[in-house]
Formats: structure tokens, C-alpha cells, sequence
């Protein structure tokens, strides 16, 4: 790769400010002056988002990776490049690649540095931008070397891709290489390799590459769990706590619901982690989970109701008060960060901003001010409802598992499925609505739709005290979910794991910013929501690590004798009347939804009515608010004259 040096990271602050000045003295990085150690920077507008069309597992049997398909079918779960075809695309990019450039040493840790549960890496990389990013992302430190001795560890390897002497115009300071975007992975070498990009999806090594992709492997041959999950501690009035982990597609509410503030007095939630769980049974037969990242690294805008805000989520908002790296956000000439979602918030409505491409821009100008997949990157320490054990070395206890998604029709609000198979199968059938576009070409956005924040999770004022407990916490619940406009009820509980695993299978929901959508995937298209449903299994269907078959088959084996799994259940918090507005009022009132599920949990009498797909609320059991109709309700967990039916049928007929 030729570098003109190599640095070591020891992630010292000495090393974060030195980083930092020549950053903004390029003019990739400018200080947000409003805010305490807060900055923003602009991509290129072709580097903005995951590259799913351009991401490989790579495996000498192509059926490790993807599943059977009939001819001329190309498999939705997965991406298989073969060993020899990726060869030859790294020796056409990586030799030379770093010419000119200092490449950077990341040592880094997945989970509490010698944790049991925690995983460790090392990034090569030529963008001190991915060094700054890591940094709040992962654990950073010299005591990884310790902890590593001579075990083995995840090998990560990215360039921008752009060698100097630069013979093309840099965009906004931003060096990226798009035309040639490759990211790889190599799950039996422990290894994975990134060129071309320097958005964090693909960049950012530690994140879904390694945490999920290399990680499920690594799961897979050693027992445990690596998911695309939040995890939550809810403590009751009477003051018990559960944990409860929850999978939903992106754009479906997981950092919102991970910072829950709950609108019923007395009940209290702590964050332990708003986007991945690793998850292993302990020696007592419960499933304990840890959140494996040190961040958040957060979708920005959106809408008056969907955008990161005081109003829908005013922890996010005070986690990344400092310490916090904006991408692809607009900037007041106060120096505060703006997206769509804020425009109640600003103080004056007519100040000038530069949006996410440095142009001028003001509210009420066309197009939007913020990226769809703009982010924000937030230290996980700074979240004011961190939990106390996020970082326990065993992890927490899982007592459910939640799935969801935008589903706008016919999926009711919440519903218990009747086994751990039954969740498997919910989970696995999972589907979302379509959000907003990731190749976003509006010529006049201030902010764009994929913008985002990085912010430390320790700055989380919910963050839970055991948050970084090596051990986890133990979890009871699993809950699945997703956009679904139509046709699915708010909440249901599956009837065991296995129906749990078939409810999680079928997990659909819309598509959303975060990536590019190239016709990989099957669309709902025979159900008439708006938006584009897309199936998304497990919420797994961009970060799946290998074959799906044997990623269910996983999940099955893992409910043994003397193991207590999680019960799992299903939310839709997008279904939609008739006129197509959100029937459920959403974020604060979600307690609602955990009350019940909680109860549930603790093994309170007749709260559940038996249906078809698992178990609903009983109208009188559901927790409702003063302005709450019952027949409002009915609309929550009807589950809508032939819906199942027709979801069933394009399930059954779906080619994963």
C-alpha cells in the first residue's frame, strides 16, 4: 500500500487534538462554535451512505454465503464473491493505495477491553477522519495490545482509495474513490477489506462489518448471538427491573426506543445500547447481552415526527450536546447544527445556514437542509440514561426479544408469539416500508436525509450503570418490528421460540436512507401502502454474515435444555388509518407497549387474547391514555380482513 508512515493510535487526547487541527486546517472538519468539542463535516455527495450492491462475503463454497435459489434468482440475504474474483479485485485497487498518506494503526476493542463476551481488532486505514470516528465508536487505548497477547483478532484494512499525488477534484475536502467502492469479507480468515469510501458503514470497520457480518460467524462456530438489536433496562414502579432486546429494520425507532422517556409515572428506562447486541448464555441459563460499541452513531433528520429532536428523542439530543462528530448535517452561522425535525427548536427562523452541500440555504428554501442519512456520532458514556451495567463484562439478562417495522396496514400494535420457533419464523418474515432514498440528488437539501451524529455513549443521560458490564445483562424479551402501514397489530407476543423465529423471518419493513436498494430485493408490491415494503428478515438483510438457512437453524439450536430463552415479540408502531396518519402516537407512549409486555413477563393473568398469528392485548389490560378510545384500540390489534393472508402468501412464495 506504500504509506509515506505509519502512526500507532494509542487514544490519548494529545493524539484526538493533533487529529482534530490538521482536520480542520484541510477544511474536512469545522468546530461547531455553539457546542463544547462538537464539529461537522461534509462528504462527497457520491459517499453517503452503505453500498450494499458493492458489499461481499467471501467463501470458497458460495453456499456458505447465500442460500439455494432456483436458476436465474439471485438470493436476497447475502452477497457471494468467490476467493479468486476477490484476489483479483484487491491487487487492481490496494497496491499503492496509501501513497502519500500516513496510515493510521487502530487498535480497538468490541465490548470492555478483556471482557468475556468482548472482541478485539485492528484497522489499517489512511483517513484520520475513520481514526476520529473509531474513537468514539469503539474502545480505543493502548490496553488492547494487553488483552490481545497472542490471541487472534479481526484483521481490518481500508484506504479512501485516493493515492497522492490527487489526479482528480476532492469534493468538500473528502477523499473517496466511489466509482471503485469495495468492501469484503472474509469470515473464515477473520478479515475484512474496504476501499473506495470513507462514509462510516463502510468505513468504519468496528461497526456492521465486524459486528455483525465477521461477528455472526464467530457466533455461529462458538455458541453465542451477534444481532442487529437495541437493549433496554426497564424498571417498573414496583421497582423491577427486565432487559429486554428489540431487532427492527432501519428507520424504525431503535435509538428512540433504546432512550425511551416514558409518559406513565414511575416506570424508568435505562440504555444499554440502541443498535447492536451480542448475546450468550451464561452458566444460570439466561441469555445475557452486551452492547459491543462505545457510540451512537445516529440517523439526524427526518420530520417534525421522525427527525432526532427534543421532541421525539431528547436524550440523543443530550447525549451529543459535545464530544460529537456531525456528517452530512446543516450549519447555522451561530454555529449549531440544523436538520428537518429542528425547525420548531431554532431560535431564529430566518438565520442563514450552509446545508450539507456548503451551499446557502434558510428554512422555507426548496429541497430539505440535511442529508436523509446525515449522522451524528455520540460517545455511549455521554447518554444521560446510559444503564450502570452497559459495560458489564457478562452483559445483562435478555428476558424478550422485540421485532418490528413500518408496517401501516394490517399488523397490529403489539403482539406475544407462542414459542421460541414461532419467534424464529416472525422475526425471519420481517418486512419495512420504504423511507427516504439514500442516493439523494435534490439539488437544493440543506441537510442530507442520510446525515449523521457520532456521540459517546457514556454521554447518554439514560445510559444504564452496567452498560459496560463485561458479563451483559440478562435478557427476557426479544421484540421484532418494522414499518408496516397496514395489515399488522401494534403489539403481539409470539407463542414460543420457534414461532418467535418464524415471526422474525418474516420481518418486512420499509427501506430506508442508510443504503442504496439496486432491485436485490422483493417488494410487497401486491399490497397498495405508499411505500415500498421490503422483506427484511430478523432485521439482518443488509449485515447477513452467511447462509441464512444455517443462520436459522442457529437460532433453533440454541434453545437447549436448562436454557431459558427470551420471549419474543412482535410491534408495529406505523400502522395508518384511512387517511393516512399514524394511528399510534408513538415515542413516550412505546411504555404502553413494554408495560404490557413486562407484565406479561412477570406472569400476570388474563392480559392476552389469542389470534391466529400469537397473542394480543386484552382491551381492558392495555394501558391506554385519558384521550384513548376503545375503539381506537380495535384498531391497534385488529389484524384487518385478509392481511395475514396475503402476507402469508407473498412469505411463502419469497425467495430468501
Amino acid at each position: 500500500m506504500r504509506p509515506r508512515g505509519i502512526y500507532i493510535c494509542d487514544g490519548s487526547q494529545h493524539e484526538a487534538d493533533e487529529i482534530i487541527d490538521k482536520l480542520i486546517e484541510r477544511g474536512m472538519l469545522s468546530p461547531l462554535k455553539a457546542y463544547e468539542n462538537n464539529y461537522i463535516c461534509r462528504t462527497d455527495p457520491k459517499d453517503v451512505a452503505r453500498v450494499e450492491s458493492k458489499t461481499w462475503m467471501v467463501t470458497p463454497d458460495k453456499y456458505q454465503t447465500v442460500t439455494h435459489t432456483p436458476p436465474g434468482v439471485e438470493p436476497m440475504m447475502g452477497h457471494w464473491m468467490s476467493p479468486q474474483d476477490l484476489s483479483t479485485e484487491l491487487d487492481s485497487r490496494f497496491p499503492g493505495c496509501m501513497a502519500g498518506r500516513i496510515m493510521y494503526v487502530i487498535p480497538f476493542s468490541m465490548g470492555p477491553v478483556g471482557g468475556p463476551l468482548s472482541k478485539i481488532g485492528v484497522q489499517l486505514t489512511d483517513s484520520n477522519y475513520v481514526v476520529l470516528s473509531m474513537r468514539i465508536m469503539t474502545r480505543v487505548c493502548n490496553e488492547v495490545w494487553d488483552a490481545l497477547g497472542d490471541k487472534d483478532f479481526v484483521r481490518c484494512i481500508h484506504s479512501v482509495g485516493l493515492p497522492r499525488p490527487v489526479k482528480q477534484r476532492v469534493v468538500n475536502h473528502w477523499p473517496c474513490n466511489p466509482e471503485r467502492v469495495l468492501i469484503a469479507h472474509r469470515p473464515a480468515e477473520r478479515e475484512i477489506w474496504s476501499f473506495g469510501s470513507g462514509y462510516g458503514g463502510n468505513s468504519l470497520l468496528g461497526k456492521k462489518c465486524f459486528a455483525l457480518r465477521i461477528a455472526s460467524n464467530i457466533a455461529k462456530d462458538e455458541g453465542w448471538m451477534a444481532e442487529h438489536m437495541l437493549i433496554m433496562g426497564v424498571t417498573r414502579p414496583n421497582g423491577k427491573e427486565h432487559f429486554i432486546a428489540a431487532a427492527f429494520p432501519s428507520a424504525c425507532g431503535k435509538t428512540n426506543l433504546a432512550m425511551l422517556e416514558p409518559t406513565i409515572p414511575g416506570w424508568k428506562v435505562r440504555c444499554v445500547g440502541d443498535d447492536i447486541a451480542w448475546m450468550k448464555f451464561g452458566e444460570d441459563g439466561r441469555l445475557y447481552g452486551i452492547n459491543p460499541e462505545a457510540g451512537f452513531f445516529g440517523v439526524a433528520p427526518g420530520s417534525s415526527i421522525l427527525g432526532t429532536s427534543n421532541k421525539t428523542n431528547p436524550m440523543a439530543v443530550a447525549t451529543f450536546q459535545k464530544n460529537s462528530i456531525f456528517t452530512n448535517v446543516g450549519e447555522t452561522v451561530d454555529g449549531e447544527y440544523f436538520w428537518e425535525g429542528l425547525e420548531d427548536e431554532i431560535k431564529d427562523k430566518n438565520v442563514d445556514m450552509i446545508n450539507w452541500l456548503g451551499q446557502k440555504w434558510r428554512i422555507g428554501d426548496p429541497g430539505v437542509c440535511a442529508h436523509p442519512n446525515s449522522r451524528f456520532a455520540a460517545p455511549a458514556s455521554q447518554c444521560p440514561i446510559i444503564h450502570p451495567d452497559w459495560e458489564s463484562p457478562k452483559g445483562v439478562p435478555i428476558e424478550a426479544i422485540i421485532f418490528g417495522g413500518r408496517r401501516p396496514a394490517g399488523v397490529p400494535l403489539v403482539y406475544e408469539t407462542r414459542s421460541w420457533l414461532h419467534g424464529i419464523f416472525t422475526g425471519a418474515c420481517l418486512k419495512s416500508e420504504a423511507t427516504a432514498a439514500a442516493e439523494y440528488k435534490d439539488p437544493g437539501v440543506c441537510a442530507h436525509p442520510n446525515s449523521r451524529f457520532a456521540a459517546p455513549a457514556s454521554q447518554c443521560p439514560i445510559i444504564h450503570p452496567d452498560w459496560e458490564s463485561p458479563k451483559g445483562v440478562p435478557i427476557e424479551a426479544i421484540i421484532f418490528g418494522g414499518r408496516r402501514p397496514a395489515g399488522v397489530p401494534l403489539v403481539y407476543e409470539t407463542r414460543s421460540w420457534l414461532h418467535g423465529i418464524f415471526t422474525g423471518a418474516c420481518l418486512k419493513s420499509e427501506a430506508t436512507a442508510a443504503a442504496e436498494y439496486k432491485g436485490r430485493c422483493t417488494a410487497l408490491n401486491s399490497i397498495p401502502l405508499g411505500k415500498t415494503v421490503m422483506h427484511d428478515p430478523m432485521a439482518m438483510r443488509p449485515f447477513m454474515g452467511y447462509n441464512f438457512g444455517h443462520y436459522l437453524q442457529h437460532w433453533i439450536d440454541l434453545n437447549q435444555q436448562g436454557r431459558k430463552v427470551p420471549r419474543i415479540y412482535h410491534v408495529n408502531w406505523f400502522r395508518k388509518d384511512a387517511n393516512n396518519k399514524f394511528l399510534w402516537p408513538g415515542f413516550g407512549d412505546n411504555i404502553r407497549v413494554i408495560d404490557w409486555i413486562i407484565r406479561r413477563l412477570d406472569g400476570e393473568p388474563d392480559l392476552g387474547v389469542e389470534t391466529p398469528i400469537g397473542i394480543v392485548p386484552k382491551k381492558v389490560s392495555f394501558p391506554k391514555r385519558n384521550s384513548l378510545q376503545i375503539k381506537e384500540i380495535d384498531l391497534y390489534f385488529c389484524l384487518g380482513s385478509g392481511s395475514f393472508l396475503s402476507i402469508g402468501n407473498i412469505s411463502r412464495s419469497h425467495r430468501i
